[in-house]
């Protein structure tokens, strides 16, 4: 699941900060190296100023720990009303790359406070691989790789719980015959049956095996 979070910059010479956040217009649990998914960067002047002329630079880093940018783009000359927004949309190219995920903007700063016309500048351009601030953070997989990590062990698991539900069943069943209660044996068996599906392991079985047979 993608970690999200807000940044926030100040000025010691005015009230109020310009903020930043993303909304995960294509939100998935898990992204894949052949996606193309789409994100939008809201900047947000939360300050009695106009934001004029300002830079945003932002960036897709792949990779271990704090990776270097792969992706970087930036957009000039940006203008903000005190109190409104300013909306980015990312969609560039498919991931490409295994790995975590961030995507981030430039170390920000608002750098000129002009109280004579009521604006500030802001600028968030520096993004290098350790000026970078994130915004969100997420995992990337290969999906054959993927199938092999979490699908298939899942699958074999659900597979020997349902063995194990079948060996019972036809054993209480079997107890029963033998005993000259096939009747009982058949109503135990239910019974059995009756467990799991209450337990939830039975639907979600058949929901699975459903799912993989339309894939």
């Amino acid at each position: 699941m993608p970690a999200t979070r807000e940044l926030s910059w100040t000025h010691t010479d005015i009230e109020g900060s310009v903020d930043a956040h993303i909304n995960l217009l294509d939100r998935e649990e898990v992204y894949f190296t052949d996606q193309e998914p789409r994100f939008e960067i809201i900047i947000e002047n939360n300050t009695a100023f106009d934001v004029n002329h300002s830079t945003v630079a932002w960036v897709i880093a792949i990779g271990q720990g704090r990776p270097e940018p792969f992706i970087r783009d930036h957009i000039s000359d940006i203008s903000i009303s005190a109190g409104d927004q300013y909306a980015i949309e990312i969609s560039k190219e498919p991931l490409s790359l295994e790995g975590h995920a961030i995507i981030a903007l430039g170390s920000g700063i608002i750098r000129q406070v002009d109280e004579e016309n009521n604006s500030i500048k802001f600028k968030a351009s520096k993004s290098k691989k350790e000026q970078y601030e994130p915004l969100t953070t997420f995992s990337v997989w290969d999906r054959e790789h993927y199938e092999v990590v979490h699908e298939q062990p899942q699958r074999t698991q659900q597979f020997a719980l349902f063995a194990s539900f079948g060996i019972v069943f036809f054993a209480v069943v079997q107890l029963g015959t033998v005993l000259g209660y096939p009747i009982i044996g058949l109503l135990g068996g239910f019974g059995i049956l009756g467990i799991y599906w209450y337990s939830g392991f039975l639907s979600e079985l058949i929901e699975t095996l459903l799912d993989h047979h339309e894939v």
